[in-house]
């Protein structure tokens, strides 16, 4: 989740890793940096229950899938001069060999990168999410996805022209569940969301503890 850019010259990835540390974590979009915003509960719930049930999925697939923060350069040049670094919400990955030697983060374009929508700084957040589906375009990420609440996913497939097309799913009267196809995969899945991702069991938790 990024907040509004951060004032600097255009760097590179090299210029990026000599940044000093000063506790915050930054995306570098074109070369720009920009701050990443601590998440919001429900962002948090919402990526940790699609993780999951991605995670359920590829058991025993050659794929893994990551929540952030986990590091993706999607555009790795061996001279350190690309300007992409992207800390994606969810990432799944079909190739190991796209680990760093190092294992601090992703080279090369992932198979499915999903973004989770946050309120906290509408503006910002929304053209963000849409300048990296612009550059995930580019790079050749086959599926990327904004979900924007538990009842409406914009999910955008990459087609033999390396265009990405749209499908929106959304419940109409916003209290329906909702099944997202992952359509990179031949094995048949859906993601499904709703309302109950955010509801607590009942019961006293002294029975529990």
């Amino acid at each position: 989740m990024a907040l509004p850019q951060i004032k600097s010259k255009p760097l590179t990835f090299n210029e990026y890793l000599n940044l000093p540390d000063d506790g915050n974590r930054y995306e570098l979009i074109d070369g720009l940096l920009y701050a990443m915003a601590p998440p919001l509960v429900n962002h948090q719930t919402l990526v940790h229950y699609i993780s999951g049930q991605f995670d359920t999925f590829l058991q025993g697939k050659p794929c893994k899938v990551w929540e952030s923060p986990i590091e993706v350069r999607l555009f790795p040049d061996k001279e350190g001069k690309d300007r992409h670094i992207q800390y994606p919400d969810i990432t799944v990955v079909c190739d190991k060999n796209q680990i760093s030697k190092d294992g601090k983060r992703i080279e090369g374009p992932p198979r499915i990168i999903i973004e989770v929508w946050s309120p906290s700084n509408e503006e910002n957040n929304s053209s963000n999410l849409f300048e990296k589906k612009y550059w995930c375009e580019t790079a050749g990420v086959k599926e990327y996805w904004i979900v924007y609440d538990e009842h409406r996913v914009h999910q955008y497939l990459l087609n033999d022209q390396g265009i990405y097309t749209e499908t929106i799913y959304f419940s109409p009267n916003g209290q329906e569940a909702i099944a997202i196809p992952v359509r990179t995969f031949k094995d048949a899945v859906s993601i499904t969301l709703g309302s109950f991702i955010f509801d607590w069991a009942s019961g006293a938790i002294e029975d529990y503890l």
